[in-house]
């Protein structure tokens, strides 16, 4: 490869020019830093590294001339102390909580996990089926694996069942996937809500290539209240000779149409922010000093049981049949509330051995701020079913983890003053149950697990350097909104600081006006106010965009002008440090984050109602300062 000197000089750095020249260097330590060198197909610099990190993109023309080289700006994600994410992984300082983003939830994308989609997933016999189904990676329409089935017959099915993510009763989906079989075998897709409801939805004839087979059908309710599809796959065969059928790339659409194959690895995931809470059951300040759960027994009851104190695990196991209660037990005392609030209780529970009417319960007493006493708030787990209701106000979920695990979350629906005690037990037969993460928070909403202390946990950008902006940009995210954040939870969806420590943007939610608000700040700290309500984003997933210029300054929701202040007083430049959900300091919005573009330009209101519809990730154009999917995290 050759290479002038004065072309090199022209476009890239000394150190650079230097690598082109030497292209065998891939590697080399300068200022106390490793960069690292990345070679495209045609031995073109197409990256480099700092210290494992991507710091520069080179693009080219058709010809090989280079046409840019774009900087890539860091991401900082800080957290105080080691923590547990939902699915109770640990999550070490600098490991962010990743979760679905909109783009592996939203309509036209498919809203299977990765695992499920490529050729993982378990299936079963609606049958008694005769041949082994098995993962295999002899061969794959797409990934590494799919599944193979062997038929020792001439008719067989298979089933597999899919359980919707949010998804509604009465909804519409879609379902597909690859099938490969050889000729002189028939394949139907069905859809199968129970033994009485099956539909034939499509059928090949194979040929002994990959071929997609579909099927539209509504959601329904199963006999455990829980809504899931189940698609079946008959196979019929000319002859009863062994043959074996393989089953890749499935997708599941929550829509009535079927779209091209989306590949879960190919959709975003985002990121997770959370606030800092104590668990009160391992606060200093509980029980008196007390950090240990006391035995408790109404009526005679009898049991065994244990408690970790790192994890809060607790055995409980009720050894009699009578109707009295059995478990453990905090504070005997009222304990007044650190800032008073709501409280939610969280935990996982999985039984291990159940008699006919166990039930499971937690039961706290409250005073609320007017000094009405309220006793036994919480719920009650019907143990055989697992369905679980309310006592006493509040709001409870429980959720299926696997492996026997269930989470469950209780919130109360009014504020209190006081706390007194707090148990859980079983009661009504015998039953033997373990708990896992359980957690009191003097929060809205269940935080992930952290032994004793949960830190706040802190993302930001960090650009190499101040961002001269003419008084103009956009900037353009999508975030979670959910029911709790609308009504309790006041925080920063971005900041922008003019210099440091100094807002010259800030785009926040207002629980107590119930609204969201935009303040900007010139250089001279005079400051321009935009404003508009919840009611323009409603659960679920939105777009954001905030444009600014001279002229005026306005908000989007979902490509829509909700709002718009003129002449708003604007920073000349942007310090290099943009923080994401939060200001550095005040409290985070609780919520998740996904595919951020910060541009040198107002965008126009066209190109943004043009972005929404398209529901693509966002692009990276000469205008793009900053954009981030998150996936590098």
């Amino acid at each position: 490869m050759v290479v002038s000197k004065k072309k090199c000089f022209r476009v890239l750095t000394t150190m650079l020019c230097l690598l082109l020249l030497m292209v065998q260097l891939t590697t080399m330590v300068f200022a106390g830093s490793i960069y690292e060198y990345v070679y495209d197909s045609n031995n073109r610099l197409a990256q480099m590294l700092k210290d494992g990190q991507p710091v520069k993109s080179f693009t080219y023309d058709a010809v090989g001339n280079l046409i840019s080289v774009k900087e890539i700006f860091r991401l900082n994600f800080q957290r105080p102390s080691v923590s547990y994410n939902r699915n109770q992984e640990v999550l070490y300082h600098h490991q962010p909580r990743m979760e679905q983003g909109y783009f592996a939830s939203h309509a036209s994308k498919n809203i299977l996990p990765k695992e499920i989609a490529t050729g993982t997933m378990q299936y079963w016999g609606v049958t008694p089926f005769p041949g082994p189904i098995e993962v295999t990676s002899e061969r794959h329409w797409e990934g590494e694996t799919s599944v193979r089935v062997t038929l020792a017959d001439n008719q067989d099915y298979l089933a597999a069942e899919v359980p919707l993510q949010g998804g509604e009763a009465g909804n519409i989906y879609t379902f597909s996937t690859y099938v490969q079989a050889e000729a002189g075998t028939r394949i139907h897709l069905l859809a199968l809500h129970d033994t009485s409801a099956v539909t034939a939805c499509s059928s090949i004839a194979a040929d002994g290539s990959w071929q997609r087979l579909t099927c539209n059908s509504e959601a329904k309710f199963n006999s455990d209240g829980k809504i899931i599809m189940r698609y079946g796959i008959q196979v019929e065969a000319e002859s009863t000779e062994t043959k074996l059928v393989y089953l890749d790339g499935l997708q599941f659409e929550k829509q009535p149409d079927v779209t091209a194959w989306v590949s879960p690895n190919r959709v975003g995931k985002a990121v997770g922010l959370e606030n800092a809470y104590s668990n009160l059951y391992a606060a200093f300040y509980w029980l008196d000093g007390q950090h240990d759960w006391k035995s408790y027994a109404t009526e005679s009851a009898t049991g065994t049981g244990s408690v970790r104190a790192d994890t809060q695990r607790i055995e409980i196991e009720k050894t009699d049949s009578s109707s009295g209660r059995f478990g453990y037990q905090q504070n005997k005392n009222w304990i007044t509330l650190p800032t008073g609030g709501i409280l939610t209780d969280s935990f996982w529970i999985r039984k291990q051995s159940v008699a006919p009417g166990a039930k499971f319960k937690l039961a706290n007493d409250y005073e609320q701020k007017d000094g009405t006493t309220l006793n036994d708030v919480g719920l009650e787990i019907n143990l055989e079913t697992m369905v679980i209701e309310t006592s006493n106000g509040g709001t409870a979920t429980i959720s299926e983890q696997g492996g026997g695990w269930y989470q469950v979350v209780f919130t109360t629906t009014s504020q209190s003053n006081l706390r007194g005690m707090s148990s859980l037990f079983i009661e009504g037969a015998e039953a033997k149950v373990s708990l896992e993460w359980v957690r009191k928070e003097n929060n809205p909403v269940a935080t992930s697990f952290a032994p004793g202390f949960g830190g706040k946990e802190n993302l930001a950008i960090n650009l190499n350097k101040p961002v001269k902006t003419k008084s103009q940009g956009t900037w353009e995210q999508l975030v979670y909104i959910d029911e709790t954040l609308l009504q309790s939870r006041t925080g920063s969806l971005f900041v922008l600081e003019k210099m440091l420590d100094s807002y010259g943007i800030r785009f926040h939610h207002d629980a107590y006006l119930k609204q969201w608000v935009v303040h900007t700040y010139n250089d001279f700290n005079q400051m321009s106010t935009l404003t508009f309500s919840n009611a323009q984003t409603p659960v679920g997933w939105h777009r954001i965009a905030l444009t600014w210029n001279p002229a005026a300054l306005t908000a989007y929701v979902d490509g829509v002008r909700v709002a718009t202040v003129p002449s708003p007083k604007l920073p000349s430049q942007i310090y290099p440090t943009i923080y994401i959900g939060d200001s550095g300091s005040s409290k985070q919005l609780d919520t998740l984050h996904e595919d951020i573009r910060f541009s040198s330009i107002a965008r126009s209101a066209e190109e943004l109602a043009s972005s929404f519809i398209a529901h693509q990730p966002l692009p990276i154009d000469e205008f793009t300062i900053f954009k981030t999917d998150f996936d590098q995290l």
